[in-house]
């Protein structure tokens, strides 16, 4: 029998409680009937470690389980260097977990990239005999990677999804199982004090807290998908040195390896150049701690992105959720908590994806797969409407 039982309205009464109260949890959609047993029995959760999008989706899942007295032993999977830090009580919590000997276990959770599924499933047969197997994954465009609906169909029981968007794009590619929205964890904590921040740029320029200037920012890895080049190009078309304006940009490139910290600054200062006259940019590109994530929050008023798709938008969900104003495009599992009718929507095109077969596998069935080409005019007006109403 399946350990993990939701009704039929999940997806209704889980946004409206992950958006309206952040004192439930998922845990509490969950039958009456098989909330003893999960706290009698255990959940293996196979869930990847760090600080990806994957890794702290993970996290709070993992958190959320514990904090409902559900036993969990946390197998991490380590695809970069990235650590979490000890300066989050959430962190430390979840690192509890990490390989704890637990008994009955009744349920798997395979929280990785589908293509995985069956060769960890393989080299741990003796873990799955006579268990519910779930499996959690998500994609970006409208169109899964080929062989994933296979995957998904023959290693799982059912598979999560965080977002209405990927369960179309589930369904529509082939998975036949049952899908579940299960929308991602918002871990809330305080955020520090803006006059007690001291955050520094690659450079070791120092970015303080101007009561006077507003602050636009973003957090993300730059690649084409999240499209941030375009992100400056719209910044620097809606405001010259004269707006009282700025921009703090948390970047990445796959790991924070001296050469791709290098690459970043490179790949930024290149495309500033082209706007001379722009208003201050302020570069991370180094990994953070909990902490300076959260004092970028803080020192933020409003979050932009004007990425090409997301399955969810963690960032994005974290600043809304953080009481920040937001930018972003329209396309994606973003639109499920922020409103389709959210002022601060971009509008976009739909076209092929492309420039992402070096970044990761998946994206290469040319001309299947689409997503979002955000109208970059659009976002400066919606920029200037935002700096204008402060």
């Amino acid at each position: 029998m399946a350990v993990f039982v939701y009704n039929k309205l999940i997806s209704r009464k889980c946004y409206a409680m992950l958006f309206t109260s952040m004192d439930e949890s998922v845990f509490d959609l969950i039958d009456v009937s098989v909330k003893d047993p999960l706290r009698e029995n255990g959940v293996l959760y196979v869930g990847q470690y760090g600080t990806s999008g994957y890794a702290i989706a993970a996290k709070g899942y993992i958190c959320d389980f514990l904090m409902r007295g559900v036993p969990v032993s946390w197998v991490p999977l380590k695809f970069d260097d990235s650590e979490l830090s000890d300066d989050n009580h959430y962190n430390v919590l979840a690192k509890t977990a990490i390989n704890k000997s637990i008994t009955n276990i009744r349920s798997i959770i395979l929280h990785c990239t589908a293509d995985l599924w069956p060769k960890y499933k393989e080299e741990n047969k003796d873990k799955f005999a006579n268990r519910n197997v779930v499996g959690y994954t998500v994609w970006e465009t409208n169109r899964l990677p080929e062989s994933w609906s296979q995957y998904i169909n023959e290693n799982v029981n059912e598979v999560w999804c965080p977002s209405k968007f990927n369960e179309q794009v589930f369904r529509s590619s082939g998975v036949t199982i049952p899908i579940r929205i299960v929308p991602h964890v918002f871990l809330k904590s305080n955020l520090p004090d803006k006059a007690q921040i001291s955050l520094r740029t690659c450079s070791g320029e120092p970015i303080g807290n101007d009561p006077n200037v507003l602050t636009f920012y973003s957090i993300s890895e730059l690649n084409e998908r999240k499209n941030v080049i375009g992100l400056i190009d719209a910044f620097c078309k809606a405001f010259t040195k004269k707006d009282a304006v700025r921009l703090i940009l948390k970047v990445h490139y796959k790991n924070y390896s001296p050469q791709n910290i290098t690459y970043c600054v490179s790949k930024i200062s290149n495309a500033l150049r082209k706007y001379p006259d722009h208003p201050p940019v302020y570069l991370l590109a180094k990994n953070l701690t909990e902490l300076e994530l959260l004092a970028i929050h803080s020192l933020g008023d409003c979050y932009i992105t004007t990425t090409r798709s997301e399955a969810f938008g963690l960032t994005i969900f974290d600043a809304f959720h953080y009481g920040r104003k937001v930018i972003a495009t329209a396309y994606g599992g973003q639109v499920d908590y922020l409103g389709a009718g959210y002022a601060g929507l971009v509008s976009y095109d739909l076209v092929d994806v492309k420039n992402m077969e070096n970044f990761t596998h998946g994206y290469y069935m040319q001309g299947e797969q689409k997503w979002a080409e955000p109208n970059l005019d659009h976002a400066v007006a919606i920029m200037r409407q935002v700096y204008q109403s402060q």
